[in-house]
């Protein structure tokens, strides 16, 4: 295969165009070449991108027994066991990351986001420092380090910190929340809400923000104004937990556009754009005439296409694709 040949597939597998790139990866994997991790890393991060696990991790799992101390493999692992939910499974792969890696500050990070995910305080505590050395994670680390912080009722700890990365970052919903719930817990409720109405303008599909808000709300003693917040909540979780259900189908029938496109529609319909986004174009992977995909596509760069000519010509290929209901 030539080398061009060859590159124009693994761009393709990496941007999750299986159709196109997948009959090739056995021809790919019977011609050994130095590069192996790099045809295992394109083919698995396009799987991933359709939500195929279990052909990811196949690949990744052949990829860290051929090369069990290379850290790029260890790592793609976690990013297929974190999308999993498998909590133990991650913080595996990421301390085998760390173990040859010990500066790899994204791996530092989600090791400590992963052990709060396992009610592990005490051990993230740690990572989460580590991870604070490099700014493009400070502010997400010290994020989860008040959440460690308050599980262990280490309060005058979490208090100091927030003040500092408030102070830092007063307009980011994450940062307002965990604010947020601090001062909850600390019975500054006037504060508490406050920061959690800024969260909330900034993030109003947000569950648990508005939770958090409710939370709040409840025990400033304004129990009629929290009920509101509890309700949408509770509505967002059922309809995420809808898309998990989904998600369960697509495992069991990849191939399944209208459960893809529904996933890719909850997604979009409470914030979380980037993962709608690539459920709906996964959709169209399998069935690239699916009407729905098309119809919510269009919609969704409609809003967005006075940002700039190219959402709006986005918005009208969607929209011609998409035949009217």
């Amino acid at each position: 295969m030539a080398i061009l040949e060859r590159e124009q597939l693994l761009a393709l597998a990496q941007s999750g165009q299986m159709h196109e790139a997948e009959p090739a990866l056995a021809g790919l994997l019977m011609n050994p070449r130095q590069e192996d991790g790099e045809i295992c890393e394109a083919y698995a991060t396009g799987f991933l991108r359709n939500y195929r696990l279990n052909d990811a991790l196949r690949l990744v799992e052949a990829w860290v027994r051929d090369k069990p101390d290379n850290p790029r493999a260890w790592y793609l692992r976690a990013t297929i066991e974190i999308e999993a939910e498998q909590w133990a499974g991650a913080s595996e792969s990421l301390q085998r990351v760390l173990a040859t890696r010990p500066d790899h500050h994204e791996a530092q990070y989600y090791l400590g986001w992963v052990l709060l995910k396992q009610k592990q305080p005490e051990a993230a505590l740690p990572w989460l420092v580590r991870a604070e050395h490099n700014p493009r994670f400070l502010d997400v680390a010290q994020v989860a380090r008040i959440e460690a912080l308050r599980m262990l009722g280490r309060y005058k700890d979490a208090k100091t910190l927030s003040g500092g990365l408030l102070k830092r970052e007063p307009r980011q919903a994450a940062v307002l929340l965990a604010v947020g719930k601090l001062e909850t817990d600390l019975g500054e409720y006037g504060d508490a809400v406050d920061h959690l109405e800024q969260a909330c303008q900034l993030e109003p599909k947000s569950p648990d923000v508005r939770y958090g808000l409710a939370a709040a709300l409840r025990a400033a003693g304004r129990g009629d104004e929290a009920k509101q917040h509890f309700q949408f909540s509770a509505h967002v979780r059922e309809r995420l937990a809808h898309a998990q259900e989904l998600q369960e189908v697509v495992a069991r029938e990849p191939g399944n556009s209208a459960a893809r496109c529904e996933i890719g529609t909850i997604l979009l319909d409470y914030d979380q754009p980037e993962r709608g986004l690539i459920w709906l174009h996964s959709a169209l992977e399998y069935d690239p005439q699916f009407p729905a995909a098309h119809r919510r596509l269009a919609d969704y760069y409609d809003e967005r296409s006075m940002q700039s000519p190219e959402l709006a010509a986005l918005a009208r290929k969607h929209r011609a694709l998409a035949p009217p209901q």
